[in-house]
């Protein structure tokens, strides 16, 4: 009876949507993942406990992101990065926030985009400094401003 009890306790591992959005985007299927993040987004915040719709939401928010950078969108990457703080404090998952702040500056930086580089990656070391990435915005923009 308790086994069956857990069993129907424990819940899976992570949602479909991000299964199906990791199959699509290794298949090539870059606007049926885009498609499977997007919809895994709607759904993350309402899992629990509290954890999992972090762990969730931070899966389906920087996948989209990661699938459109490494499909060499950069334009639409940097700016689904930019998007992640503000959908990202609901659920107080500054880790997440902090990440794709980061990202988006190596972007920028990458795309030439010097001023809006270093506000990100500022913005990284200011708003988030006791995440593990405020100290490799800092790094970057010491390596960026030296050769200069």
């Amino acid at each position: 009876m308790a086994l069956v009890a857990l069993a129907a306790c424990s819940a899976p591992a992570t949602l479909p949507d991000l299964k199906i959005a990791e199959t699509r985007a290794d298949a090539g299927d870059i606007d049926g993942a885009l498609a499977a993040y997007r919809s895994a987004q709607g759904k993350c915040s309402a899992l629990t406990p509290k954890r999992r719709a972090v762990a969730a939401c931070a899966d389906a928010l920087l996948g989209e992101a990661e699938l459109l950078e490494r499909s060499g969108r950069t334009k639409e990457a940097i700016d689904a990065y930019l998007a992640i703080p503000a959908r990202t404090t609901q659920l107080a998952d500054e880790t997440t926030a902090a990440i794709a702040t980061f990202r988006a500056g190596e972007l920028q930086l990458r795309a030439g985009q010097v001023t809006a580089a270093w506000t990100a990656l500022w913005r990284v070391v200011t708003d988030y400094p006791d995440e593990p990435t405020a100290a490799d915005a800092l790094r970057r923009l010491l390596e960026d401003g030296r050769g200069r």
